[in-house]
């Protein structure tokens, strides 16, 4: 754990890092495995890829429900491929 919160010194202060770690470790045993990375790693992926459409001309300031709801164009309270889509791009 020394390790890595060592190399986020730059980025995170000691307590950070380790709050950060253990948020992390899914299964609690003070190790990282890729799996438990790759999970948050996709989660983090998630966060930015919805940062940017929300920065999107038409949908700044838009809450993750709002957004949903312009893209959701049946009103059937789920998203489809073609709606993800018009989303997205």
């Amino acid at each position: 754990m020394k390790e890595f919160v060592n190399g986020l010194k730059d980025y995170l202060t000691s307590n950070e890092a380790t709050t950060l770690f253990k948020a992390i470790d899914h299964d609690g045993n003070n190790v990282l495995t890729t799996d438990e990375i790759s999970v948050e790693l996709a989660t983090i992926n998630c966060a930015l890829i919805m940062d940017m459409i929300t920065r999107n001309k038409n949908t700044s300031g838009m809450s993750v429900k709002d957004l949903f709801n312009t893209y959701d164009m049946d009103s059937n309270n789920k998203m489809d491929v073609i709606e993800f889509s018009q989303m997205i791009n």
